[in-house]
């Protein structure tokens, strides 16, 4: 459209330019010495237009002259690009399909072609660390490093990946280490490093990690629970083992309250609590945990671990047989039971024990059962728990390897036999 006004409007020009010159063609003189050329103003304007178009077309071949080589180059090397391209989504594919080898060629190829190599030899390097290729892998990661100075942390984050891959965690820290003097607050680096630290058992370390991790924001809660839940046992653990009690009280009261709510470490807690003597509190921390929340697994450490009050701590758990939930919970049923037996209420533990055999056969149940029974001297029905008990954990197993039930935690202490004045026999 905007050729055909240019073109109409050229063409009334030339109509006007004719009209006006038909009447007055005007004349032009020019005169340097003895010499003059006259000319009429139509030839002039004519001839002054063609020299403009010429001297255009021949600067412009000049300067096309001029600038050949550079778009020689400029050519050669987009051409270089697009093959370098094509190369890295070629080796993408390569690799995706598990042909490294080839994958591998792809990419150094490429690299060579592109000014920008940094990723090619990255890839590159994957594919020699998937091949076993443990010298080529580093050589990669050195000149992926030489082409692009600033790329020294994508070099490392990945090389430190490889140290994981292969199983040397403690290689794998001590670069991650290097990373953290430069970029302490990296978020990859931090879960890097929080994976080497709980590959090499440095359960100190991770736990002092924890703040920073909670932090990040691309970290989904089952990531940071891979991390939270065994560095908290381990370091809990760790301060058992030492003996360190105002350590382990520093380090629960450090953790957020969704962690000390947590069932497996509030058991671990109070674990550690009873093994260093302090079982009034352990039992306190218990309580709480099971008024703020029910599992299974804080009720059967409730009957398993020591009271220096039984009479009251089987009135705190027949509380929660009110509970229409609760009242056939195999494993609050289970708990009773043992609190009963070391209490000596003899048939109150039978009771419990077959109401809990009844709401759900457990091998760890019919265990105590025919402790009692074996206790009290009744000593065929005992043995014909513990074959069920056998049989019922044989059956248990699953393909996997892992049981169907929680084994007991700890075994309620050993019992002498009843005396008389004891309570009689009976069932609940």
């Amino acid at each position: 459209m905007r050729a055909l006004f240019f073109a109409l409007l050229i063409l009334v020009a030339a109509a006007l330019g004719t009209h006006y010159f038909l009447d007055e063609p005007g004349y032009v003189l020019f005169a340097y010495g003895n010499y003059t050329i006259e000319t009429s103003l139509i030839v002039f304007l004519l001839g002054g237009v063609l020299a403009f178009i010429v001297m255009y077309l021949l600067l412009r071949l000049l300067a096309g002259v001029w600038a050949f080589p550079g778009w020689m180059r400029r050519a050669r090397k987009q051409r270089l690009e697009r093959l370098a391209r094509r190369g890295l989504d070629r080796g993408l594919t390569e690799m995706a399909e598990g042909r490294w080898e080839k994958a591998e060629r792809l990419f150094t190829r490429a690299a060579r072609r592109t000014d920008a190599p940094l990723v090619h030899y990255l890839e590159a390097a994957r594919c020699a660390h998937m091949l076993g290729a443990d010298d080529r892998r580093d050589l990669y990661l050195r000149r992926a490093q030489e082409h692009e100075p600033k790329a020294r942390l994508a070099a490392e984050l990945t090389m430190a990946e490889f140290q994981l891959e292969r199983g040397h965690a403690e290689s794998a820290r001590a670069i991650l280490k290097q990373v953290e003097t430069r970029d302490p607050d990296h978020p990859y680096a931090l879960r890097l490093r929080a994976l080497a630290m709980q590959r090499v058992g440095d359960s100190a370390g991770l736990f002092a990690l924890l703040p920073r991790l909670r932090k990040l924001k691309d970290m989904d809660d089952v990531a940071l629970d891979a991390f939270e839940t065994p560095a908290v046992r381990d370091e809990i653990g760790r301060l058992t083992k030492a003996a360190d009690l105002a350590g382990l009280d520093a380090a629960w009261r450090a953790l957020p309250r969704y962690l000390r709510e947590r069932p497996a470490l509030a058991c671990a807690y109070v674990d550690a609590l009873s093994t260093l003597g302090q079982t009034a509190r352990a039992e306190s921390v218990l309580r709480n945990a099971l008024r703020h929340a029910w599992h299974d697994t804080l009720i059967d450490l409730y009957g398993s671990m020591p009271h220096q009050d039984l009479p009251r701590a089987i009135a705190f758990a027949e509380r929660f047989l009110r509970e229409r939930e609760l009242e056939r919970n195999a494993a609050l049923l289970l708990a009773l039971g043992r609190l009963c037996r070391r209490e000596r209420l003899w048939g109150k533990a039978r009771g419990y024990f077959d109401a809990s055999l009844a709401s759900q056969p457990r091998p760890d149940t019919y265990r105590e059962l025919g402790d009692l029974l074996e206790q009290l001297g009744e000593r065929d029905p005992a043995r014909h728990c513990f074959r069920k008990g056998l049989r019922l954990a044989a059956e248990g197993v699953l393909d996997n390897g892992q049981t169907l039930y929680l084994p007991t935690r700890r075994r309620a202490p050993e019992l002498p036999p009843p005396r008389k004045g004891d309570e009689e026999l009976h069932t609940v």
